[in-house]
C-alpha cells in the first residue's frame, strides 16, 4: 500500500492557551503536505481534537482539500458539538467522513450483540450494588445515581466492552498467575499472566501480541472494527470488520460520501507531477539538430557544386562526403533523446530510442574520424611502413567498436527508467539507464580517441605541405574542438543528470552533441568556401594596379608523365 505521513505537534502552557512547536509542525503545514502529495484518502489521528479539528478544517478550507474529491477517516472519537456545529469548515469536513473504531462482536443482521443482549438484562439488584460501591459522594463532579431501569433505559456505552474484556484479563491473568505460584504474585507474573490470555469477550477474540520490551497491544486481526458515516451530524453504522479474517468487512448499511453519492471519489491519488522534457526544451533540441543537419546537407551540396574548383578538388572530395556524413549520424542522436512519456512514446519506444543512443554516437565518431584519417594520408609523400600500420589499427577500432556496442545492447543494454525523485509527491523523472552504462562508455570513450589520434600523426607528417591544399591545419583544429567538447561535456552531462530535471539535461546533451556538429561542418568545409571566395575577388595576391611597374620570370618545366591519377579515399 502506497502512503504519505505527514506530522503535526501541538502543546498547551500553564494558561491553557495553545502554542505551536514550530511553523513547520502545524496542523496547516501538515494539511499544505498532504496536498502537495496528492493523496485523497486522508486518515486523521488526533491526540487532542479539541484543538486540532478547527485548525485541520480551516487548513482543508484553504487548500480545497473539502470539496467532495477527498475522503476523510478519522481515528478518534468527535463528539456531535464538536464535529458538526463548531462552524462551517468543519462540517465540511466532517461531512461524508468515516469514523473507524473498534466495536462489539458484531453478529448476523441486525440483531444486538451478545454484551448488548446481556447488558440489557441486568436488573435492579446489580443497580442498587453499583450506586452503594460508588466511590464519588452524592454532589460530587462525575456522580451518577442510577435508577433500577437504568440498564434498560441507557445503552452501553462505546468501550464498554473494550472496559469489559480488559477487567475480564486483569481477572483471569490473576488466576492464571495465582495457580503458578504459592498464592502470591508480583506485578511482572500478573502481567505475563495476561499476555497469555486467550478468550472470546464483548470485542471479539481476545489475544495479546507479546513484546519483551514494549508495550504489548492486542492482535489486530482478532478485533472488530465498525465504520461509523458521518452524515449531518449523526453518526450511522455501515460497515464492520470480521474478526480472525484479515481484511474482510460487511456492509450494515450503504455509506453516503461528501458528495452526496454513494460511490466513492474515482482516484485514491493524483497523478504524480512527473518531469518531463517540455515541449519548449524538445523544440530547442530539434531545432539545434535542424540547424547542424541542414548546414551539412548545404556544405554537401555545395562541396558538389564547386567540385570541379581547385580549391575544392585539391582534395579527396568522397572523403568530405564521409566526413559530413558522420556529422548526420552523430547529431541524429539529438532525436532519440527528444521524447518521452509526455510526448506519448510507450516504455517499448524509448528502449528502442535508449538502445540507438551509443550506436549513432560512436559510429559516427568513427566515420568521421576514418574518413578524415584517409583525407589527410592521401597527402603522405610516400607511403610509410607505420601507414600500413595505421590502416591495421583503424580497422581493429572498428571491430572493437562494434563489438562493444553489440555486447552493450545484447548483455545489459540501456533501457527508459523512471525513478521517483520526491517520495512526497511521487514526482518522478525518467532518462536511459543501465547497470553497466558507466563501463561500457568509458571503454567506448578510450576507443573514441585512437582515430583521432592516429589523425594527428598523419597531419603532422604531412604539416609542411602547403596547407591550403590538404588543410591539415584545420583537421588539426577540428580534432582539438572535438576533444574539448568530449572533454567538457563528460562532468556537464554527469552534473545535469544528476542533479538538475531531465529538461535541462536534455538541453545539455543537445547543445554537446551540436556543438560536435557545428566544429565538424564548419573546419570541414567553412575553409574550403573561405579560399573559394577570397579567390574569385582576386585578394590572393592577384590583383595589379593600373600604371603599377611589375616584373616576371620564364622558366621551363617538365611536363608530367602521361599517367592518371585517381584520387581515393
Amino acid at each position: 500500500m502506497d502512503w504519505f505521513a505527514a506530522s503535526y505537534f501541538v502543546k498547551s502552557d500553564v494558561g491553557g492557551e495553545v502554542s505551536y512547536v514550530e511553523e513547520s509542525f502545524t496542523p496547516r503545514s501538515a494539511m499544505s503536505r498532504i496536498k502537495d502529495s496528492g493523496y485523497r484518502t486522508i486518515v486523521v489521528a488526533m491526540d487532542h481534537q479539541s484543538n486540532s479539528i478547527q485548525q485541520i478544517a480551516d487548513a482543508a478550507e484553504e487548500f480545497s482539500l473539502n470539496n467532495g474529491d477527498y475522503f476523510y477517516v478519522w481515528m478518534d472519537w468527535v463528539s456531535n458539538q464538536t464535529s458538526w456545529d463548531s462552524s462551517t469548515n468543519v462540517s465540511k469536513i466532517m461531512g461524508g467522513s468515516a469514523f473507524i473504531t473498534p466495536h462489539l462482536l458484531f453478529e448476523e443482521g441486525n440483531a444486538l450483540s451478545p454484551f448488548e443482549v446481556s447488558w440489557r438484562q441486568q436488573g435492579s439488584e446489580l443497580v442498587q450494588r453499583l450506586n452503594e460501591v460508588n466511590p464519588l459522594r452524592r454532589g460530587e463532579p462525575g456522580y451518577i445515581y442510577a435508577d433500577d431501569h437504568f440498564f434498560q433505559e441507557v445503552g452501553p456505552g462505546l468501550y464498554s466492552g473494550f472496559m469489559f474484556d480488559a477487567v475480564v484479563s486483569v481477572g483471569l491473568g490473576a488466576c492464571m498467575a495465582a495457580k503458578e505460584s504459592d498464592g502470591t504474585i508480583s506485578g511482572a507474573e500478573h502481567r505475563q499472566s495476561i499476555l497469555r490470555t486467550e478468550f472470546v469477550g464483548a470485542t471479539g477474540p481476545v489475544q495479546f501480541a507479546y513484546q519483551r520490551t514494549l508495550r504489548s497491544s492486542r492482535e489486530i486481526e482478532k478485533t472488530t472494527l465498525a465504520a461509523y458515516n458521518i452524515v449531518n451530524g449523526s453518526y450511522n453504522l455501515t460497515d464492520v470488520s470480521l474478526p480472525n479474517t484479515g481484511t474482510t468487512w460487511r456492509e450494515v448499511a450503504p455509506f453516503e460520501y461528501a458528495n452526496g453519492s454513494n460511490e466513492p471519489p474515482k482516484l485514491l491519488r493524483d497523478p504524480p507531477n512527473q518531469s518531463y522534457i517540455g515541449s519548449a526544451r524538445r523544440a530547442l533540441g530539434l531545432s539545434l539538430m535542424s540547424v547542424v543537419m541542414l548546414l551539412t546537407l548545404a556544405s554537401i551540396l555545395w562541396l558538389w557544386l564547386y567540385r570541379r574548383e581547385p580549391v575544392v578538388a585539391s582534395s579527396p572530395l568522397i572523403c568530405k562526403y564521409i566526413i559530413l556524413l558522420g556529422t548526420i549520424v552523430f547529431s541524429s542522436a539529438i532525436f532519440a533523446l527528444s521524447f518521452d512519456e509526455g510526448a506519448g512514446w510507450s516504455t517499448n519506444a524509448l528502449d528502442t530510442a535508449c538502445k540507438s543512443v551509443p550506436w549513432l554516437i560512436f559510429s559516427g565518431h568513427f566515420i568521421t574520424y576514418a574518413s578524415a584519417l584517409a583525407k589527410i594520408r592521401f597527402y603522405l609523400p610516400d607511403k610509410p611502413p607505420h601507414s600500413r600500420l595505421l590502416l591495421v589499427v583503424m580497422m581493429i577500432t572498428a571491430e572493437a567498436y562494434f563489438a562493444l556496442l553489440l555486447a552493450w545492447t545484447l548483455a545489459d543494454p540501456l533501457r527508459w527508467e523512471r525513478q521517483v525523485t520526491n517520495d512526497m509527491t511521487g514526482k518522478s523523472q525518467g532518462a536511459c539507464n543501465s547497470g553497466g552504462v558507466e563501463g561500457y562508455a568509458l571503454a567506448l570513450l578510450v576507443l573514441a580517441f585512437v582515430p583521432m589520434t592516429a589523425c594527428v600523426v598523419v597531419a603532422w607528417r604531412v604539416r609542411q605541405q602547403d596547407d591550403t591544399t590538404n588543410g591539415t591545419r584545420w583537421v588539426l583544429i577540428m580534432i582539438l574542438g572535438h576533444a574539448e567538447v568530449i572533454m567538457l561535456s563528460i562532468p556537464i552531462l554527469v552534473i545535469l543528470r544528476d542533479q538538475t530535471t531531465p529538461g535541462r539535461a536534455y538541453v545539455g546533451a543537445s547543445a554537446m552533441i551540436s556543438c560536435y556538429g557545428f566544429v565538424s561542418v564548419g573546419l570541414t568545409v567553412l575553409p574550403k568556401m573561405i579560399l573559394h571566395y577570397r579567390s574569385n575577388r582576386g585578394t590572393v595576391n592577384n590583383k595589379r594596379k593600373r600604371g603599377a611597374r611589375g616584373s616576371g620570370v620564364v622558366t621551363g618545366l617538365e611536363a608530367p608523365p602521361q599517367e592518371t591519377i585517381v584520387q581515393t579515399c
